[in-house]
C-alpha cells in the first residue's frame, strides 16, 4: 500500500470517527431532553426528561435519594459530553478513557431507574405513557461506551 492510500484511508477513518463522537453526543442530548415519561399522554403538557425531572421530583416530595440519583445520572452525562468534546479533538488518555468506562457504565445502570420507572407508571396509570427519550438515552451511552472501550481513537490523534 502505498503513501497516498494509506494517508486517505487513515483520513477516512479520522471522518467515521468524527461522525461516531458527533452521533453519540446528540444522541445523550436528545435523551437528557426529549421526554422519557409523558403524566398526561391526553393533552398538550411537556413530558418529563432528565432535566425537567428535578421540579416534578420537589413538587411531589420524593425522598431525597431520588433528587441525588438523578443529579448523578445528569451529571455523568456531561462528564460524558466533555469527554466526547476531548476525543473529537484529538485529545486521548488512559486516565480520561478510565473516567469515560466508569462514566458510561454509571449511566447505563443509572437509566433503569427512568426507563422503569416510565414503563411501570405507564400500565398502573390510564393517562401517563412513556416516552421515546431513554431509547436516545441508551443508543447515545452504547456508543460512549464503545467509543471508550476503542483503541481507534488515537487516529484521531494524527490530525
Amino acid at each position: 500500500m502505498d503513501a497516498v492510500t494509506r494517508w486517505q484511508l487513515d483520513a477516512v477513518r479520522r471522518i467515521l470517527l468524527r461522525l461516531h463522537l458527533l452521533v453519540c453526543g446528540v444522541l445523550l442530548v436528545a435523551g437528557s431532553l426529549v421526554p422519557f415519561q409523558y403524566l398526561d399522554a391526553g393533552t398538550d403538557e411537556p413530558g418529563i426528561n432528565l432535566v425537567t425531572i428535578f421540579g416534578v421530583l420537589i413538587e411531589e416530595g420524593d425522598p431525597l435519594v431520588f433528587l441525588i440519583g438523578f443529579a448523578g445520572l445528569l451529571l455523568c452525562t456531561l462528564v460524558a459530553l466533555v469527554i466526547v468534546l476531548l476525543q473529537g479533538d484529538g485529545r486521548r488518555s488512559r486516565s480520561v478513557q478510565a473516567v469515560g468506562k466508569v462514566v458510561g457504565v454509571l449511566m447505563a445502570v443509572g437509566a433503569l431507574v427512568p426507563t422503569f420507572a416510565a414503563v411501570l407508571s405507564s400500565r398502573s396509570t390510564e393517562n401517563t405513557a412513556a416516552g421515546p427519550g431513554m431509547a436516545f438515552y441508551y443508543a447515545g451511552t452504547v456508543l460512549f461506551l464503545m467509543l471508550m472501550h476503542s483503541d481507534d481513537l488515537d487516529a484521531l490523534r494524527h490530525d
